[in-house]
C-alpha cells in the first residue's frame, strides 16, 4: 500500500466528509454527522491519508488556548484531537498510530505538553487509544432521550416549540434512571497522552 499523510487541502472537503461519515457509521459515533468540515480558531494540524489519491484516513488537531479553553485537562498546554477515522477497510494497518504520531512530532514543535482525545464506548477504540500510549482520565455519560421523555425534562415556554429530543450529559449511571424513559446512552471517556 502507498500510503501518503499529506495536509488537509479546502478542495479535500468533500471525500473529508465521506471518510468521517463512512468511519464513524459502525461506531457508537454512528449519528455525528457533519455537512461541513469543522475550521479552527486556534493553530491546528490538519491532515489526511491518502492511497493512490482516496482519502482513507483523517486527523484533526487543535491546540488549546492559554486559559484551557478547549482542553478538559488544565496540566499545561493541550491539544485536542477532534476527529481521528480510517475507513473500515484499511484498519489495521497501522494508518491511524501514524497519524497519531504525525501528531505527536507537531505538538512538540508547539510546545505541547499533552495531547487529548475523547472517545464513546467502542472497546475496540478505547483499545487502540490504551495501545498507542494514552491514558483514560475521565469518563461521564451521554444520555438520549426523544419524545414524550423529553417533557419529563422540561418544556418549552413558548407553545409554538415542541422539544422532541434531547442530549444530556451526566456524571451519574444511566442505569440508575428510569430506563422507560432513555432512547440510549454512552460512556464517554477521555484519554490524555503526555509529551513531557
Amino acid at each position: 500500500m502507498d500510503l501518503i499523510i499529506r495536509p488537509y487541502d479546502t478542495s479535500d472537503e468533500e471525500s473529508w466528509l465521506k471518510c468521517r461519515l463512512v468511519s464513524f457509521h459502525n461506531s457508537a459515533y454512528y449519528d455525528d454527522v457533519y455537512i461541513k468540515k469543522p475550521t479552527f480558531d486556534n493553530p491546528s494540524l490538519e491532515l489526511v491519508a491518502a492511497v493512490d489519491g482516496k482519502i482513507i484516513g483523517i486527523l484533526d488537531l487543535e491546540k488549546d488556548n492559554k486559559d484551557g479553553s478547549i482542553c478538559y485537562c488544565k496540566s499545561g498546554l493541550g491539544a485536542m484531537v477532534w476527529t481521528i477515522a480510517v475507513l473500515p477497510d484499511y484498519r489495521r494497518f497501522g494508518i491511524a498510530s501514524q497519524l497519531i504520531l504525525k501528531a505527536v512530532d507537531w505538538a512538540k514543535t508547539k510546545d505541547i505538553n499533552f495531547i487529548e482525545a475523547w472517545t464513546r464506548d467502542d472497546k475496540w477504540v478505547l483499545d487502540w487509544y490504551e495501545s498507542v500510549g494514552f491514558s483514560r482520565f475521565h469518563s461521564y455519560w451521554h444520555i438520549y432521550y426523544k419524545g414524550d421523555n423529553v417533557k419529563s425534562l422540561f418544556e418549552s415556554n413558548d407553545k409554538d416549540i415542541s422539544p422532541q429530543s434531547v442530549l444530556a450529559y451526566s456524571n451519574k449511571d444511566p442505569k440508575t434512571l428510569d430506563q422507560n424513559k432513555i432512547d440510549r446512552f454512552y460512556k464517554c471517556s477521555g484519554f490524555k497522552l503526555d509529551l513531557v
